[in-house]
Parts: structure tokens; C-alpha cells; sequence
């Protein structure tokens, strides 16, 4: 990172470390928005086959909001988890406007339990899984990995979510390795589900369609990379097949679908 101004330090003393850096999210994801235009049309495209006006989205993991105003834009109520209190302050001001946009400043998981994350200094890879962290180092993927701080937040299931919102009609799940443990907080289909696959730990992707089956998912597809696009649908064994002939290389990362257990493929 490069060294911080006066400007800045003196930003930082005068509003905290937490609005400080919720601004510097702010401004990022701004920034973001207006290099991922074409993105965020795809997104658009292919959330909208599950997203309507009117219905819920739960966005876990969302960040400082590239996928919740999409969802949002397509007039569907959205649960905006985020543990990070920066990010999650950034989406309040973001969406100070927009009642249909909840944030809930937590960390999904097995249990609503207290949850350690380490933070790095580019936010979306933070990360409440130490081996995902530690395969992520090896990797190389993303660089040196060098940790800001280790904080503990809020837990939070799936189920209480549920309980408290309703059903989904879609839940994004990108929470860089943890994919498995929030969906162990889950004991009924919530909706058409993604979760992001990365190459670092395929297991963990196994683990994910095993529990998704366990709810009643049959039919799954790979999107490969940002590309947004979708196949043909097919079961649980034939995409988990498709882990072996990944080369672990930096492309082989995307998102897993798994379509709501009541909709037709």
C-alpha cells in the first residue's frame, strides 16, 4: 500500500479508522461502478431470471455493493450482510435512501456465534477461514497477503435470517472460503443459491453442493470466471466431476449455481 498522506492521516484522526475507511469504500466502489458498467449489465441479465420486482435477495458477503445494486436495480428487497464494519457502513450510506435495502453489519455462519476475520488491506479478500487464508498464500494468486488487522463481529445464520425476513428468492454467497460453514447455517432451500468457487480449495465447493443436495438441490452449473454466463444444468456429480480437470490456475475461479429446488431447469 502506498504511505498515507497527511491529508489522510489527519481524515483518519478526525473521523475514526471505521468512517475513515468507510469513506475510502465509498469512493471505491464508486469508482468501481463506473469501470464495471459493461458488468453490471450481465449481472443485470442474469440475475433477473431469478430476481423480480418485489422479491427478496439475501447478498452474503456483500462487500461495499457491486452485487446489491444490482439486485436493488432489478426492485428486489435485499438483505445486505457484511462483517466488515467498514464495508457495512459504506452500504448504510450508500443505500441511506433505499429502504428495500437492509444491512446487517455480521458474519453468516454455522451458529450466530462471535466470528474472527482477518482483514487485508484489498477488503474482498478478508476472510474468516485461516486455511483459505493460508492456501490463498501459497497459491499466489493475489499477491502477498498481508494482514491489517484480526477483528471479531456478530454471527448470524441463514435460518435467522429466514425467520426474520422470509424466504428468498435468491442468496449470493461470496465470502472467500467460508462458503461452507454459512451454509451449514441452512436447514431448508433458500431460494436459487451462488456461491463463489475458488481454486485454492475445491473441497470446499464439494462441501458446498453435498449440504445443497442434502436440502433437496438437484440441478447445478459452473459460471466461469466474471463471464456471467450459464449452461446446461446438471447434478451435483457431474459439476463436482468438473473440479478434477481444473488446472488450479487463476482462471479457474467462478461461481456455482444451484437452482431453486421448485423451478423447472
Amino acid at each position: 500500500m502506498p504511505e498515507p498522506t497527511l491529508f489522510h492521516r489527519t481524515l483518519r484522526r478526525t473521523l475514526g479508522t471505521t468512517s475513515f475507511e468507510a469513506l475510502i469504500a465509498w469512493r471505491h466502489a464508486r469508482q468501481e461502478a463506473r469501470r464495471e458498467f459493461g458488468k453490471t449489465d450481465r449481472r443485470r441479465e442474469l440475475y433477473r431470471r431469478w430476481v423480480r420486482p418485489g422479491s427478496l435477495v439475501f447478498d452474503i458477503g456483500a462487500n461495499v455493493g457491486n452485487r446489491t445494486v444490482v439486485f436493488a436495480a432489478l426492485g428486489a428487497g435485499v438483505v445486505a450482510v457484511e462483517p466488515q464494519p467498514h464495508c457495512a457502513r459504506a452500504l448504510h450510506w450508500m443505500f441511506l435512501f433505499q429502504p428495500s435495502v437492509r444491512v446487517l453489519a455480521a458474519a453468516a455462519g454455522r451458529n450466530d456465534s462471535p466470528k474472527t476475520i482477518t482483514q487485508f488491506s484489498t477488503d474482498v479478500l478478508s476472510s474468516l477461514n485461516p486455511d483459505w487464508i493460508a492456501a490463498a498464500r501459497t497459491s499466489g494468486r493475489f499477491g502477498d497477503l498481508a494482514p491489517v488487522r484480526e477483528i471479531v463481529v456478530p454471527g448470524v445464520t441463514l435460518d435467522q435470517l429466514i425467520a426474520r425476513h422470509g424466504v428468498p428468492a435468491f442468496t449470493k454467497i461470496d465470502v472467500e472460503g467460508y462458503e461452507a460453514e454459512v451454509l451449514a447455517g441452512l436447514s431448508r432451500p433458500c431460494g436459487t443459491v451462488s456461491f463463489e468457487f475458488t481454486p485454492e480449495m475445491p473441497q470446499l465447493a464439494a462441501a458446498c453442493l453435498d449440504r445443497l443436495a442434502a436440502l433437496g438441490y438437484t440441478r447445478f452449473q459452473f459460471s466461469a470466471g466474471e463471464s456471467m454466463q450459464l449452461a446446461a444444468w446438471s447434478d451435483a456429480t457431474t459439476v463436482r466431476a468438473a473440479f478434477d480437470r481444473l488446472d488450479s490456475a487463476p482462471a479457474d475461479f467462478g461461481d456455482i449455481y444451484a437452482l431453486a429446488p421448485h423451478l423447472a431447469a
